[in-house]
């Protein structure tokens, strides 16, 4: 009974089984691809060593840059973030996963007068208050001279999930980055390191978001700094 059956009959009982892509259907198809594939095929059955890319793409996952400039900050000694991570550099809830790769950047201007102090922090988490938020690692303190209104200063940020727990709060996340901050006349620029901390209580079940958080260390009105755009990528 059986050698009355074609290929066809069999890839037929294969999918009624409910056998997706079983043997039938894999010779099926093979036997009616085009020549140049069947070459491929022949020289991947014969080279088991060689091995394809996978094809891990990098995406802007859930928001693109924003419409306008976020909120200066300026006048403050407060530790404050950047931006709204909840809004601007959003992760949604079980988006992170073990080796998942993140790339924060963000640019804008700054302005000092004499010789002001700067810190930055990264930090994951949703909340306006620094506090309630995770630091990856703060950046050292660093002083500034003047700098001219209008001067553009550049920060990124790369952080990597080692790995997610089963319950909440149980993922592991550390990263490294840096502030670049324009010179004073006839000085020269600075780069600024963050990172390094190893966050062993990330909460991977609920939505996260991103953010930088920067502390003046005078409180003047001529000290300010206003990011114009944020992007946060996954890289994998």
């Amino acid at each position: 009974m059986m050698d009355t059956y074609t290929l066809a009959d069999m890839v037929d009982l294969e999918r009624a089984s409910g056998v997706a892509h079983g043997p039938a259907w894999q010779q099926w198809t093979r036997e009616r691809a085009p020549e140049q594939v069947k070459k491929y095929l022949q020289l991947a059955a014969a080279r088991p060593d060689l091995v394809a890319s996978r094809q891990g793409f990098m995406g802007m996952d859930v928001v693109d840059a924003p419409p306008a400039s976020h909120a200066a900050y300026g006048n403050s000694s407060t530790k404050t973030n950047l931006w709204a991570p909840n809004l601007w550099m959003p992760i949604p809830a079980a988006d992170m996963k073990a080796g998942k790769v993140y790339k924060a950047s963000w640019g804008g201007i700054i302005a000092t007068t004499a010789t002001p102090t700067i810190n930055m922090d990264p930090m994951i988490g949703t909340s306006a208050t620094p506090a309630s938020n995770l630091s990856l690692g703060i950046g050292g303190t660093v002083t500034l001279g003047t700098i001219s209104a209008g001067s553009a200063f550049y920060g990124e940020f790369t952080f990597a999930i080692r790995q997610i727990g089963v319950a909440a709060a149980g993922a592991t996340a550390t990263g490294n980055g840096f502030n670049i901050f324009p010179a004073a006349a006839g000085a020269i620029g600075i780069c600024n390191p963050m990172g390094s901390t190893v966050v062993t209580t990330l909460d991977q079940t609920i939505a996260q978001g991103f953010t930088v958080a920067a502390t003046w260390g005078t409180l003047s009105a001529s000290n300010t700094m206003t990011v114009q755009w944020t992007v946060l990528q996954s890289l994998n």
